[in-house]
């Protein structure tokens, strides 16, 4: 435990004749154990169904699993009580809490005792698991484990999307076992049913002593030309003050097949008088902004004067994450050469934690001079290069777009129909397109621009969503498309991307925060000459291609970097630039390849 933390008020409380160590919160309307002392100490009492969040007092999410009826017992007091049960290891794990080993420096036997016995009965991981992963990455650093160490800051990387997508997976899988009397292993290579076992596959947790093999694997199926950057926060102690700080970043980075690149330094949080206030500010601009949007649209010059500023300040907040947080380390954080045998700057795979996710990466230094993009986790890394090997049908169908659909953005109409028309497009405008209308585009066609509000989820939800399997690249280039919304600070983010990602769509292009029509509309113009060709090379959809003409063309720090993309790097081919040079606009443009 840290000098500077107050040692929680324990007690021991006999539960069902068990003795079991307490916090004592005399504020708290509930009693808490976590899924790891039912499984180990109460699995014997039935869990009642039960869904819900609570927040304790620190700010931390618990997830609600359950509950369950106890014979309860303190002293000479007795009683029957009903438990909440959380998932993972809960705010209340064990004597040996999670929280005080964070706080301090837990040996390395420690960490490998929890990790195994959690992962072990298949429990869900949560914030302290998250966190006890990156403490036994930094010990396998120290200890010159590169991979192993590569390997643990991985698997606190979107863990919720992860296991949720292990379970969507899983039941497909039975369902499709009842309704064809087929086992698994039965299926022919090849069909969807097989594909979605590999996937199921790829997704699964290895044991211990497959991680520096696992990640031998996955270096080695990464082309050449990439490169792939993870940023992983190092978690702090659970105190209100320390969440409002930048974190200490420990940065992992690699070529495509060249395990001898991998290269892992930790980057310390930036000194008080700058951490103090970063994220602080960087919030605030977005809520000026939106500010701004409702408040003084109809007063022009306050308008461009306030926007004027916000391009300012986040011209100083991109610096500041350059210069005061990475510092010595930015060169990390880039696709530019660092040792001798890489000649050429290479496309960048980012790879973000919760923590830093919401920031313009792209606009740091040498990032934003090449092409970047970016990925929920390693594992889905694995899952998208695995999805493109596969031999899968050409689609029929060619570049659609959506635009206007709810009627109201009459200039942007105006603005990009008859540009993408011209370009061989077709598609739906000034209305809004049918459920099975938004499918078709994904599933059968190759590129949808999708231009209204929001990413379209009010067209074609989620839950739909995710059950396709989509062919096409998705360009939303509506407000917030990209943004993924933290619900809590020890809670992974969620966004509509990760819906199209879970449907397999190659890329998608989204905006991390709201911006003005006029602008967006002219950058996406811009993005679809620059990333089509407009009568030269095809080149790669990722934002750092482009991002230099089309910033030059909004004049404005903040639109240019708002735009980011989700997936892996794709470019059309030559069929899809001669469409876009509007030389054979009856010709359909082909399938995309990847970009290697």
């Amino acid at each position: 435990m840290s000098p500077n933390r107050v040692p929680p008020c324990k007690t021991t409380v006999e539960v069902n004749g068990k003795p079991l160590v307490f916090e004592v919160d005399t504020g708290a309307s509930l009693t808490i154990i976590s899924e790891v002392i039912w499984r180990t100490e109460l699995e014997s009492v039935p869990l009642e169904s039960g869904q819900g969040s609570l927040t304790t007092y620190t700010g931390d999410a618990a997830l609600v699993r359950g509950r369950l009826t106890a014979r309860v017992k303190c002293g000479a007091q007795q009683s029957t009580l009903t438990l909440l049960v959380v998932h993972g290891d809960g705010p209340h794990s064990s004597e040996d809490s999670v929280a005080d080993l964070l706080d301090a420096e837990p040996s390395a036997d420690a960490l490998h005792r929890l990790l195994e016995r959690t992962q072990g009965q298949g429990l869900s991981c949560g914030p302290s698991q998250n966190g006890l992963s990156v403490q036994r990455g930094l010990q396998a650093m120290s200890a010159g484990q590169p991979l192993e160490a590569l390997h643990c800051l991985a698997e606190c990387h979107s863990t919720t999307l992860r296991h949720y997508m292990i379970l969507k997976s899983s039941c497909r899988l039975a369902q499709m076992e009842m309704k064809s009397g087929r086992r698994v292993e039965d299926w022919p290579a090849g069909t969807q049913e097989a594909l979605l076992d590999a996937r199921r596959r790829l997704l699964q947790y290895r044991p211990s002593p497959r991680r520096r093999e696992e990640m031998l694997e996955l270096i080695s199926q990464v082309p050449p030309d990439w490169t792939v950057v993870q940023l992983t926060a190092v978690p702090r102690a659970r105190t209100r003050v320390a969440r409002l700080d930048t974190p200490e970043l420990v940065v992992a980075r690699f070529v495509g097949g060249r395990p001898d690149s991998l290269l892992l330094a930790r980057v310390p949080a930036p000194a008080a008088d700058h951490c103090s206030t970063f994220r602080s500010e960087f919030e605030a601009i977005l809520a000026d902004n939106a500010s701004i949007q409702r408040s003084l649209f109809n007063d022009r010059q306050k308008y461009w004067t306030q926007r004027g500023l916000l391009d300012d300040r986040m011209k100083a907040i991109v610096r500041s994450m350059e210069v005061a947080w990475l510092g010595r380390q930015a060169y990390l954080v880039s696709g530019e050469p660092v040792c001798p045998r890489q000649r050429a700057a290479l496309e960048v795979i980012l790879v973000l934690d919760r923590e830093v996710q919401r920031y313009p990466w792209e606009m740091v230094g040498q990032l934003a001079r090449g092409p970047a993009c970016r990925l929920p986790s390693l594992a889905i890394l694995g899952l998208c290069l695995a999805g493109r090997r596969a031999q899968l049908p050409r689609p029929p169908g060619g570049a659609t777009y959506i635009i206007n659909p709810a009627g109201d953005l009459v200039n942007t109409e105006q603005r990009m129909g008859p540009f993408l028309a011209e370009r061989g497009w077709s598609g739906i405008v000034g209305r809004p397109p049918t459920l099975k209308e938004f499918a078709a585009a994904l599933t059968d066609g190759q590129i949808l621009a999708y231009c209204g509000h929001g990413c379209g989820s009010q067209y074609l939800p989620a839950e739909k969503l995710r059950s396709l399997t989509c062919n096409a690249v998705a360009l939303l280039f509506g407000c917030s498309s990209g943004q993924l919304v933290q619900p809590g600070p020890t809670v992974d983010p969620y966004g509509a991307v990760y819906a199209y990602l879970m449907a397999n769509c190659p890329a998608i292009l989204g905006n991390l925060w709201s911006v003005t029509d006029n602008m967006l509309d002219t950058y996406s113009k811009a993005v679809i000459d620059k990333w089509t060709g407009a009568g030269r090379q095809p080149r790669a959809l990722p934002r750092g291609t482009w991002s230099a003409g089309a910033a030059a063309t909004v004049s404005s720090t903040f639109m240019a970097a708002a735009p980011v993309v989700y997936g892996l790097p794709v470019t059309p081919d030559a069929a899809l630039d001669r469409t876009a040079r509007g030389t054979d606009h009856g010709s359909r443009p082909s399938q995309f390849t990847a970009h290697t």
